[in-house]
């Protein structure tokens, strides 16, 4: 009896050895698919966080479900005055518990509420705008916040925010925003106005197709119903469907056991995808609908059906212009100092160069926002001159990220990570102490200047430096002058180009100065760049089957040759070649060279191997830039794209 008792307990530690076996291999092909599909290693602490985020909502004590669209998401909900705000009762979505946020009574996503007075010793700077000021209020403050108490003006000042920004806002609700907070008593020293791509974009796909004049709040016309028709109806419901499945399934999933499988995990994160894309796909259904029969206080003044979308446009373009104007003359009789930013978006031609991550997150060339950016944004850039000619602070940050070569931008609509935050925010901070440099009655002339770094050096192109200048004046300490009315100035930009804010970009092998003046005072600082002779700077896209071009550089005494594989059989391409790269995302893919650069090298069609002898467009400059493209179809985005390389001779 014993002895077959042994065999059946080895067959049991068999079978477990074998599943323990097969588990941890599919644990290994899972991690290995998250990091293949997403580009990142698989995080437990970030796919817990993203679970509980999801299942917040799930207890949630709100108001009993009806079959209006408000009530669909929950998120938001009509407001007297501002149109809508977030809703406290149901909203999870918005709450931040690790640095204290969550809606306040104001309707607002903050850690207190708004209507504060001030106080000697102590700045209050409110911020307005959509979900990007949103955003960068919980996101950019901080760095704004170090970047001001560098300047005398604010070194003994305790800075704190006033967050009035939020997701859909667009003016006249900004200005609205602004009028209510001081009408019940509340008090500001300084106001940032960051908003432009909800003014070019929500009016005309989400108000003006249904009879909605653009100005009125986001879906107004599904916000203000109250009797959806039965397509309606049918939509929000298979919306709110979707989005109870997507809380209760994360809910669920985080008590399990099997939230430590990364395979178990990877699924879910799956699932959820697709639950997101459809409700997404059900929300855009719903915002199609046209109605004929909505009332007055949906429609209002109406929209003339004659209007073509650049008389949308042209609308659009002017309530935010009057508006920033109104918010200026309005803080100025209060002595409040207000500065107004049209921020940065991906959709404007040549604003940056998208990365991998960006182009497969953030980049969507079908974008129903693209034509609209395309069209609206460079009217909203000759409006906000005009408004700085009229004696509105007004900055255009919409080429804030042109030569910036790291990922900032995290989704396909506008919003930024933290490092573009942060990037905004030094951009901000700029334009106030700049202000706050002219406004000083105590300032006098500057008698020295020093520069950090003294002698900087660049190794990678389009790598950034930040300088830091310092003034000394007659029988005064010394104080950071790097936003105040300072310039600088490079001596061969194609080496190394300096914005506005003293920062450095790489742009070719070699040695350049840079001028930095203050009134009467400058000082000159030595920048060297040395690249590696070879540097792959990554890029690349083939639109389906094809695969992406690989382009490699081989060295031959000295010399050297290109090596390029196409995308497939009979592919015709060009290889160009340029000393001063532009970057542009095109068709979702990232081309460094203009298609028709300095110069062009004809490739064969072929599936194997082609060599190319480089030769340098201008013998004079010593870093070269080189893509091949391949032209693959007579469609607008049918180019095969390879990696970009640097090349120092």
């Amino acid at each position: 009896e014993q002895k077959r008792k042994r065999p059946l307990r080895r067959r049991l530690l068999f079978a477990g050895v074998l599943v323990l076996a097969f588990w941890l291999v599919v644990e290994l092909i899972a991690f290995v698919a998250c990091f293949a599909v997403h580009g990142e290693r698989f995080s437990f602490a970030r796919t817990h966080a993203a679970q509980a985020a999801r299942a917040r909502t799930t207890d949630a004590q709100g108001p009993a479900p009806t079959s209006t669209f408000q009530d669909s998401g929950g998120d938001t909900c009509i407001h007297p005055y501002l149109g809508f705000v977030a809703n406290r009762d149901t909203d999870d979505q918005m709450l931040m518990p690790a640095r204290g946020f969550a809606v306040n009574g104001f309707g607002f996503v903050d850690r207190r509420d708004p209507v504060q007075l001030r106080q000697p010793g102590k700045v209050l700077i409110g911020i307005f705008g959509g979900s990007v000021a949103a955003f960068f209020g919980e996101e950019g403050v901080d760095e704004l916040a170090l970047r001001l108490r560098a300047h005398p003006a604010f070194a003994d000042k305790r800075i704190e925010f006033v967050r009035l920004g939020l997701g859909g806002f667009k003016q006249p609700q900004q200005l609205l925003a602004l009028t209510y907070l001081q009408s019940l008593g509340g008090e500001l020293d300084l106001a940032i106005n960051l908003d432009g791509f909800n003014e070019a974009t929500l009016g005309p796909i989400e108000n003006m197709p249904r009879g909605v004049p653009g100005f009125y709040p986001r879906n107004w016309s599904l916000l203000a119903e109250h009797a959806p028709d039965p397509a309606q109806r049918r939509l929000i419901g298979r919306a709110t469907v979707l989005a109870d499945t997507q809380r209760s399934l994360a809910g669920g999933f985080a008590g399990g056991f099997w939230r430590w499988s990364i395979a178990a995990n990877l699924a879910w994160d799956s699932v959820d995808r697709w639950l997101d894309r459809a409700l997404g796909a059900q929300l855009l259904a719903l915002q199609a609908i046209k109605r004929t029969d909505l009332p007055f206080h949906i429609t209002g003044p109406g929209v003339s059906a004659a209007d073509s979308d650049d008389a949308w446009s042209d609308d659009s373009v002017a309530t935010w212009a009057r508006c920033s104007q109104a918010m200026a003359k309005l803080c100025a009789t209060h002595g409040v100092g207000y500065f107004h930013f049209l921020q940065p978006n991906q959709y404007f031609s040549d604003s940056k160069p998208l990365t991998k991550d960006e182009l497969r997150r953030a980049f969507d060339a079908d974008s129903r926002y693209r034509p609209w950016i395309e069209r609206t944004y460079p009217k909203m850039r000759a409006a906000g001159e005009q408004l700085a000619r009229d004696g509105v602070r007004f900055d255009d940050l919409t080429q804030l990220f042109a030569t910036e070569t790291d990922t900032v931008y995290i989704d396909n609509c506008c919003h930024f990570n933290t490092a573009g935050n942060r990037r905004i925010a030094q951009a901000i901070a700029a334009a106030i102490l700049r202000d706050a440099s002219d406004a000083d009655p105590t300032r006098g002339p500057l008698t020295a200047l020093r520069v950090e770094p003294s002698a900087p050096h660049l190794a990678r192109p389009f790598a950034r430096l930040e300088l830091a200048v310092f003034g000394t004046r007659q029988d005064g300490p010394e104080a950071n002058v790097t936003y105040a009315r300072t310039t600088y100035t490079s001596s061969d930009p194609v080496v190394v180009s300096v914005d506005a804010y003293g920062t450095l970009t790489a742009r070719s092998d070699g040695d350049a100065r840079i001028t930095v003046r203050s009134g009467d005072v400058q000082v000159e600082v030595p920048v060297s760049v040395r690249f590696a002779r070879v540097i792959d700077l990554g890029g690349g896209f083939a639109p389906r089957p094809l695969r992406q071009p690989l382009l490699h550089a081989i060295e031959r005494n000295g010399k050297v040759t290109l090596r390029v594989t196409p995308p497939g059989e009979g592919v015709l391409g060009a290889a160009s070649f340029t000393i001063e790269p532009s970057p542009r995302a095109f068709c979702g893919g990232q081309v460094f060279v203009p298609l028709h650069g300095v110069q062009v090298s004809a490739l064969g069609a072929s599936s194997s191997e082609l060599l190319l002898d480089m030769r340098s467009p201008d013998p004079m400059r010593k870093t070269v830039y080189v893509q091949a493209v391949y032209r693959v179809s007579d469609e607008v985005c049918g180019f095969a794209i390879s990696n970009a390389l640097a090349i120092t001779q």
